[in-house]
């Protein structure tokens, strides 16, 4: 279009050139030399009109042609860079001096904590996680700064640290709407990973002082295949770990201060090259804060591995323990000392509120305990379940033992008291086998609440007896007074009957004696003998005189059983070591094993 318009515009110029030169030889020379002075301006300042409109015409055209041959230009460059016969993805970056291993640096930032579980000892966390590192094989021209960077969408086109998170139970990506991850590559070579992730780590926590206890949840990161000789991982220089605004958790605060670097060996040793036999061994922690580069190695029997670590700082918020935990506990606590202030003789009312505020104190420990994980601190791992289950059944049992002495006429305080006792340790070995698999063998445990529900159960079978012996003397005591009664009244119609006989005798004018039938005279040659017997006297039984100073049966079963109850308990082989030497008989190989 622009040399057409060139080509017309000389055309002209020199057509009109040459009939002036023609005009001048004719002999017009003065006049037709300014003529053609005042056409060649004209003729100028038309081509550079028509030069100026084609060259925003061709300027337009230009940019629509440039642009289209920018986005064909990156579609050119990631076809060169990764293609398959300039690049191999199978081969890592070279390193400093191209000898070197690859450095990596990691940046974090903690988008959420979604929970902090005690039970299972668990976090889960969302983060964004970013890589950076140069692989010169990826360097392009970037057109005079016109491409900044490329993006990819897909982490299977260019070579990726094969980082993993050490101490993570469950992980995923997320996908919605379209997977959130890029790569994008500079121009220098440069490569920057950031990818979107959940991730439920570990968090071994210690709770001696809970709630008033501060939790330390670690992220590790380390290459899983790739040796310190070849990948090395370090902190970005700045904010290497960041966190989101305005971020609440549930029951904890997040303090800032993290550790962000660990010294860590894992160790196979070579005389017990099994793949059970590891030995861990973990060196105190130096804090770095958060602009300190810095990396780890972790020693294993494959290599030495690079690896990083982030330690988040937790504080418990302990508001909500006291609302839930502590102000019902002392309420409970109270509650109880009202029985103080009843009339000693209200025994159903008394016992009623000491059992329920006893058995709402078991029901609330055991839902604190159940929030909480089964730990032990103080002897293997036999305290936890001597606080959580022996300690309880022993109070179980001897809470049964207090019906012995209620008054056996309180029937409802002992019926309730032992009802109750009963099926609490129902329910408590419930719950323990709840925790436990069905197995066809006998456990210790199974011993333990098989024993002390028996107690229990005895002591309720004692109150039956006690109260069908209360029933039987009373009964009895009603016959022994009926049968006075009917002795006393015989003997007064006799008397009676007596008196009116005499009576009428003495009306008659008769003299009624009573004279012996039989009469002996001592002159009749009678000797008076005299013998003396030596009885034995009787021993002395000190139970029997013991139990003499109570008339009653009913009270004598609940004397004995206030005895034999305890002694009985305290010569069972119930202990831990009593109950393992019980099961080593049973089965000796078990044990062993």
């Amino acid at each position: 279009m622009v040399g057409g318009a060139m080509g017309v515009i000389g055309g002209v110029v020199a057509g009109g050139g040459g009939r002036a030169g023609r005009r001048g030889r004719g002999g017009g020379g003065g006049g037709g030399g300014a003529g053609d002075i005042g056409t060649r301006r004209l003729l100028l300042l038309v081509f550079i009109l028509l030069s100026s409109c084609c060259g925003l015409a061709v300027g337009s055209d230009g940019s629509e042609i440039s642009s289209a041959n920018f986005r064909a230009r990156e579609k050119q460059i990631i076809d060169e860079i990764i293609g398959p016969a300039n690049y191999d993805k199978r081969i890592r970056p070279a390193g400093a001096n191209d000898t070197g291993p690859a450095i990596v640096h990691i940046n974090i930032m903690i988008r959420n904590v979604q929970t902090i579980s005690d039970v299972k000892m668990e976090y889960s966390i969302q983060i964004t996680f970013r890589e950076q590192w140069v692989d010169h094989r990826l360097t392009f021209d970037d057109m005079g700064g016109r491409i900044q960077y490329l993006t990819l969408t897909e982490t299977d086109m260019v070579w990726m640290p094969d980082l993993f998170f050490k101490n993570e139970k469950e992980g995923h990506f997320h996908k919605i709407i379209l997977p959130n991850l890029y790569i994008r590559i500079y121009p220098n070579g440069g490569v920057l990973y950031s990818i979107r992730i959940s991730l439920t780590l570990s968090c071994p926590m210690n709770l001696k002082l809970f709630p008033l206890d501060r939790q330390q949840c670690q992220l590790l990161m380390a290459s899983y295949g790739w040796t310190t000789e070849d990948l090395v991982f370090l902190w970005k220089d700045v904010d290497p770990v960041q966190v989101t605004k305005n971020l609440h958790l549930p029951r904890f605060t997040l303090e800032k201060s993290f550790d962000t670097q660990l010294w860590q060996s894992f160790t196979l040793l070579p005389s017990l090259l099994s793949p059970l036999s590891v030995s861990l061994l973990l060196s105190p922690l130096r804090h770095l804060g958060y602009s300190s580069p810095s990396g780890s190695a972790t020693d294993a029997f494959t290599g030495e591995y690079s690896c990083l670590m982030v330690a988040l700082i937790f504080r418990r918020e302990f508001s909500y323990y006291l609302i839930q935990y502590y102000v019902p506990c002392c309420m409970l606590v109270i509650v109880s000392w009202v029985s103080f202030w009843l009339d000693q003789h209200s025994a159903p009312a008394r016992v009623a509120l000491g059992v329920t505020t006893l058995l709402t104190m078991s029901t609330q420990r055991s839902s604190i305990n159940q929030s909480l994980p089964p730990v032990s601190y103080t002897k293997r791992e036999f305290s936890y379940y001597l606080i959580q289950y022996y300690i309880p059944c022993c109070m179980l049992v001897i809470v049964s033992w207090v019906s012995f002495w209620l008054d056996q006429n309180a029937v409802p305080a002992r019926v309730s008291l032992g009802v109750t006792t009963l099926l609490t340790m129902s329910t408590q070995t419930s719950s323990i086998n709840s925790t436990l698999p069905p197995v066809s063998y006998t456990k210790a445990i199974d011993v333990w609440t098989g024993v002390c529900l028996t107690f229990v159960f005895g002591a309720l079978l004692e109150f039956a007896l006690v109260n069908y012996a209360s029933r039987s003397d009373k009964h009895r005591e009603k016959m022994k007074e009926k049968l006075e009664e009917q002795k006393k009244q015989w003997e007064a119609d006799h008397a009676a009957a007596l008196q009116i006989a005499m009576q009428e005798q003495t009306e008659d004018g008769h003299t009624f004696a009573m004279r012996p039938l039989v009469s002996r005279n001592g002159g009749m040659g009678a000797e008076n003998v005299t013998c003396e017997i030596h009885l034995q006297a009787p021993r002395q039984n000190c139970c029997r005189t013991w139990l003499s100073k109570f008339p009653t049966r009913s009270k004598r079963i609940d004397v004995i059983s206030r005895i034999t109850f305890p002694l009985r308990v305290s010569l069972t082989r119930t202990l831990p070591q009593d109950l393992e030497d019980y099961l080593r008989v049973i089965d000796p190989e078990d044990l062993e094993k």
